[in-house]
């Protein structure tokens, strides 16, 4: 009982706010087009909706069905179903969780849709699956929409969110007896799967194939467009569950990057990487298993507690000067593969040019204020880059104290948060000048190349692998310091879990 009241509270908590899951963007949209696609002609007489959430599909179904049971385990969710509903009297809401079985009764449809990932794991998929055979008449429709998963097969495009995925779900179900796997589109990001109950021939119960899985016999496909952080594009070597619980790092990579662009001055090419050589890296991180932290969330972890080692295999991708080609170029790419970057801004030239680099040619434009104010609300960490960008060996020291200090509260005024976090211009400072910047009042500093093992535990100078223009992606893999194997009690008890799907390997519930 303790666990089902946890897991309310967990839904509940989900809910506190509405449409956490942004229902009527276009990919949700276009999802329960493909659903109500697949809704047989003969099945709406009576529908149980499962995990109806705040009842958006719900409406929907209402214009084609005779009368509809929607279930969910939040009361705050079908509190806003109910007044989204409020006017359709062939509806009706009850709370239920779906760990606790089917609610009684029979249907001519049954839909449960972006739901049975949060089951206990495989195995109670499989009990699930029963129950809901055991809930339909003979005749009856199972209609079900789930997102594919890199779990189910690391080969191909899906997300990387748990360890039930759409076709570990279609395979559990087919192989369920009683079910016939009658329809199933496909896309590229889920699958829309449509069972009947049949009756089963007394000779089928003892065929060599009973019980096992059934391909669908008519299969329908179609396109899916949605960007999201959780998707590995083209499939992936590792997935994040695998990375987490396999892999140690004993040392947390924190790349230097400057410009993401094409063109720019030649004498300032090995300072341009360039926004495809740029999405290959990404793609690889990606793939590899690694996982992004701010240098803020790098001090925290690594620095403030004194680790030596960590689990998985993270990274920090830092980014000098807040060109503007990082709005245009850079950060779309870091959305699409869903990686967090931390900038370091040059306050006194932000909506201006580089013009420290004006001797090379043309200098490249600065973001404005706000650009940087958008990136901020969308999750992109800033730090100071100083105001002056000055190399602080020729200045005095009051001129870098005053220097740093009117960066941060300038960037603080701006963003509406403390800055703590400092790039050394030039990537150079002895020990007086980091003195000096831990005196101005920030917390972290980071350098440039190199660095020796104590360096690391140096919150003021934080050493940093450069990213070149000219490194291709076997150079760029080089750069990256080597995970090592988690101890083999932790694979080990990954591997148990993995093999039963269990979804706390993901999600630590």
């Amino acid at each position: 009982m303790t666990n089902d009241i946890a897991e309310k509270d967990y839904w509940d908590a989900v809910f506190s706010r509405e449409d956490p899951w942004d229902y009527s963007n276009d990919y949700e949209q276009e999802k329960y087009g493909h659903t109500l696609e697949m809704i047989p002609e003969d099945s709406s007489s009576s529908v149980l909706e499962l995990g109806c959430a705040e009842g958006l599909f719900t409406e929907m179904l209402s214009a084609i069905a005779g009368n509809v049971l929607a279930v969910d385990i939040s009361e705050r969710a079908l509190e806003r179903a109910r007044k989204r509903c409020s006017g359709l009297e062939n509806v009706r809401f009850e709370q239920h969780d779906i760990a606790q079985g089917v609610p009684a009764g029979k249907y001519a449809l049954i839909i449960c849709s972006e739901l049975l990932y949060y089951l206990r794991d495989g195995q109670a998929v499989a009990r699930f699956a029963h129950q809901l055979t055991q809930a339909l008449p003979i005749g009856g429709y199972l209609l079900m929409t789930h997102a594919n998963m890199v779990s189910d097969d690391k080969s191909q495009t899906g997300f990387d969110f748990n360890e039930i995925g759409a076709r570990f779900i279609g395979e559990t179900f087919s192989s369920e007896p009683g079910l016939d796997f009658v329809r199933e589109l496909q896309t590229e990001l889920y699958r829309v799967q449509l069972f009947r109950r049949v009756g089963i021939p007394p000779e089928a119960k003892t065929t060599s194939c009973a019980g096992l899985p059934q391909e669908p016999r008519e299969v329908i496909r179609r396109d899916a467009h949605f960007e999201h952080s959780a998707i590995k594009w083209g499939g992936c070597a590792l997935t994040d569950a695998e990375a987490r619980h396999c892999w140690v790092s004993t040392e947390i990579p924190v790349l230097m990057y400057h410009r993401v662009a094409d063109d720019g001055p030649d004498a300032l090419s090995p300072y341009r990487v360039n926004p495809e050589t740029f999405e290959y890296q990404l793609a690889y991180l990606q793939s590899y298993g690694y996982n992004s932290l701010t240098i803020g969330e790098y001090y925290d972890c690594w620095i403030k507690q004194g680790l030596s080692s960590i689990p998985g295999k993270p990274v920090v991708l830092t980014f000098d000067d807040a060109y503007l080609d990082f709005f245009q170029n850079a950060w779309p790419l870091l959305r699409k593969y869903g990686f967090k970057s931390t900038v370091f801004v040059p306050v006194d030239f932000v909506g201006g040019h580089a013009d420290w680099d004006r001797e090379y040619g043309d200098p490249a434009a600065i973001m404005n204020w706000d650009q940087i104010i958008q990136l901020h609300s969308r999750g992109v960490t800033f730090g100071s880059h100083s105001c002056s960008h000055s190399r602080l060996s020729e200045l005095s020291d009051q001129e870098v104290l005053e220097d740093a200090r009117r960066a941060r509260d300038t960037l603080q005024h701006k963003l509406g948060v403390a800055i703590i976090d400092y790039c050394y211009p030039y990537a150079a400072a002895n020990k007086h000048t980091q003195d000096l910047i831990a005196s101005a009042g920030y917390r972290s500093a980071v350098g440039g190349t190199g660095g020796s093992p104590e360096d690391r535990d140096n919150p003021f100078y934080i050493p940093r692998i450069e990213i070149f223009g000219s490194d291709r992606i076997n150079d760029f893999i080089e750069k990256l310091p080597r995970a090592i194997p988690a101890p083999s009690a932790r694979r080990n008890e990954y591997y148990r879990l993995r093999a039963l799907r269990d979804r706390s390997t993901y999600m630590g519930r």
